[in-house]
């Protein structure tokens, strides 16, 4: 009974421990730049509407993320916490806090953190740029859509032709809301793991800004050096300039990054006792 009120008790320290870390890193300045990039999208679209022909929701969507959010994803990811988790690196910080509770809890804490509110943090804007493109946009009709400059094959209705213009749409076959609410998971997922990246390599890596720009080089340069394209890093998280692929195929590259991941993980692990970062 002991025993298991005082695991009770260890895991719901254990919460409280990730929400105060993830509440400390909400700082006001930090709110208001994530707000201002939030409001990117719609402040371009705002501005270039009239200069393109958009067919509908979908391709609104994809409109909104395509270009300057989709370059600067990996950056994104990394900068909602990894900054600030390498500012106190930097400032040794980590050694203070260690002396309140081991090393290895410490760390577990930090990475849930950094991890949960990076997710969180892309997962909002995500389903409301798919809310407002695929439903209220269309349904207001605050911007002018040009469906039947649409050329179909014979045959074929534009919800076909829908579920087979970009890798994921096939889920449009259960419903606006089941692609909807996949694909944000699916990029905020990718959003959260290279935040992990760079988490480890800041411990790993002596210079911060090595460590920080990697997952960023990884997510562009690194796709080019992939022979097949179908696999490059860009592509997995937006795959908006290719032809539509099984759903697995995107996989392949995040399975890369869980590898590069667990691999810097456990280096950390097992060699914490020499890594100048953490003595």
């Amino acid at each position: 009974m002991n025993q298991r009120y005082e695991a009770k008790n260890s895991t719901a320290g254990y919460r409280y421990t990730v929400l105060k870390e993830m509440r400390r890193m909400l700082t006001p300045l930090r709110i208001g730049i994530y707000l201002l990039c939030c409001a990117y999208p719609f402040v371009y679209l705002s501005i270039v509407q009239d200069d393109y022909s958009i067919r509908d929701g979908l391709e609104l969507f994809t409109f909104l993320l395509d270009g300057l959010p989709a370059m600067v994803f990996a950056i994104t990811a990394v900068a909602v916490c990894s900054g600030a988790f390498a500012e106190g690196l930097n400032h040794r910080f980590l050694i203070y806090e260690r002396i309140r509770q081991p090393l290895g809890r410490l760390l577990r804490v930090k990475l849930t953190a950094h991890m949960l509110l990076t997710f969180i943090a892309f997962l909002l804007p995500m389903l409301l740029y798919f809310v407002v493109a695929y439903f209220l946009i269309p349904h207001y009709g605050w911007i002018k859509l040009a469906p039947y400059g649409m050329v179909l094959p014979q045959g074929m209705t534009l919800e076909q032709e829908q579920m087979e213009r970009y890798t994921m749409t096939q889920l449009l076959e259960y419903g606006p809301w089941v692609y909807g609410i996949a694909y944000a998971c699916w990029v905020s997922l990718n959003a959260a793991v290279y935040s992990a990246l760079a988490f480890v390599l800041l411990l790993i890596l002596n210079r911060s800004f090595i460590a920080l720009a990697l997952p960023f080089l990884l997510y562009t340069v690194g796709s080019f050096l992939v022979p097949d394209r179908r696999f490059y890093f860009f592509y997995s998280v937006f795959p908006f300039g290719s032809v539509q692929q099984p759903i697995w195929v995107l996989m392949v590259p995040f399975a890369f990054l869980l590898l590069l991941c667990t691999v810097g993980l456990l280096y950390v692990r097992t060699f914490s006792g020499r890594m100048s970062r953490l003595l």
